[in-house]
């Protein structure tokens, strides 16, 4: 999420204020009208309004080498490695992928995972899992095919697996929700032709495959997150709620929230798990910019997770400032997001708007994260959560 500077209307922008020359050695030259209009621009800002707790929202240049710009990634965090990992997408061109990236969530780092054995051809929008350093990758889309292969990547290695199956596999399918515990893969939803809605199980040990019908309508190229051994997944659905499904029992249901949901019909948005708060932003839409909101899932209930810039690296100027002082963010899609719990920072990349030098996005949520607990135990006081 790249700054995105703009006036206080959401649908106009101004001058940044870098001014670019197109020659590096050039002597850059200062456009005093571009100055003018940004100084009224500053003076346009509203003041933001002060709130209980907010993240603070800065920026980083990548430095040394780093994946291409893309989007149709699969994203999937490691707890063991505390870290992000990409993978096979397209660049900016439409040109798909099948290379693999890892990005240190402590250095900003990114090194490239070198693939052998049975590496797959280049594929937009599959799904991925991790069980211990073991990827598992399923479907996808080549041109107008869609995909249902599944194979396996050894992070240690570099190893390319493709996994032999047999009884009933899901259909061939872009963008499902997928999830490893206890040596069972599951897939649901995704989108081909239809909206596939069955839950397929995998014993990763037998490579036999078994199919139940929840009953849920199909969604597809939703975040997911998993709290207390549950998939949370947001998005595509009118009606709203979360898709949750039950690692432990192989359920699936819908679990919905109150508050002040982000809205529900919108796919391609982001979200982390951060303690037992699923932070949700992001996603395809008319919007330019966006707030940040978060579930609380001991209460099950939604709410804005405030934001605002560090005034160093973003101002103001790089978002939208309400009427209520409340500041939106630039809006992106098709991103991918982890939350590191050494440094309490949600780390956001790649996706649409691309930016070249390609970016990363940084919430530092440690404050707010303090703030959010001593509410928690003023609430519990008054009224425990329904854990």
């Amino acid at each position: 999420m790249g700054p995105s500077p703009s006036t206080a209307d959401p649908n106009k922008r101004h001058h940044s204020r870098q001014h670019h020359t197109d020659h590096p050695n050039e002597e850059q030259k200062i456009d005093p009208i571009a100055l003018q209009e940004e100084f009224f621009a500053q003076e346009a800002l509203k003041p933001l309004l002060r709130t209980g707790f907010a993240g603070q929202w800065s920026v980083e240049t990548f430095v040394g080498k780093h994946p291409v710009e893309r989007n149709g990634q699969f994203s999937v965090i490691s707890k063991l490695r505390n870290s992000l990992i990409i993978g096979y997408g397209q660049d900016t061109n439409g040109v798909a992928l099948n290379d693999v990236w890892e990005l240190n969530l402590d250095s900003k780092q990114w090194h490239q995972i070198k693939l052998k054995g049975d590496i797959q051809l280049p594929r937009i929008s599959a799904s991925a899992c991790i069980q211990d350093e073991i990827l598992y990758i399923f479907g996808g889309r080549i041109a107008g095919t869609y995909l249902d292969d599944l194979h396996s990547i050894d992070l240690k290695t570099g190893e390319v697996k493709l996994i032999s199956t047999h009884n009933d596999p899901p259909s061939p399918r872009a963008s499902p929700v997928i999830a490893v515990h206890n040596n069972n893969l599951y897939v649901w939803g995704g989108l081909n032709e239809a909206w596939p809605d069955d839950l397929h199980t995998l014993d990763l040990s037998t490579g036999a495959w078994s199919t139940s019908k929840p009953g849920l309508s199909g969604r597809a190229n939703i975040p997911t997150a998993i709290y207390e051994n549950c998939v949370y997944g947001y998005g595509c659905s009118r009606s709203g709620g979360f898709i949750v499904i039950d690692l432990e029992n192989g359920q699936a249901t819908i679990k919905k929230a109150d508050g002040e949901a982000p809205p529900s019909d919108i796919n391609a948005g982001g979200m982390c798990l951060v303690d037992h708060f699923l932070i949700y932003f992001g996603g395809i839409s008319e919007n330019e910019y966006m707030l940040v909101h978060a579930c609380d899932l001991h209460r099950m209930r939604w709410f804005t997770f405030w934001v605002t810039p560090d005034g160093e690296t973003v101002t103001q100027n790089d978002g939208f400032t309400d009427e209520k002082g409340l500041f939106h963010l630039p809006n992106i899609h098709s991103f991918s997001v982890a939350y590191s719990e050494k440094t309490r920072e949600i780390v956001s990349c790649l996706g649409v708007p691309a930016h070249d030098p390609p970016m990363v996005s940084i919430f530092s949520v440690g404050e707010a994260l303090s703030v959010l607990h001593l509410r928690d135990d003023l609430l519990d006081t008054l009224s425990p959560a329904q854990n």
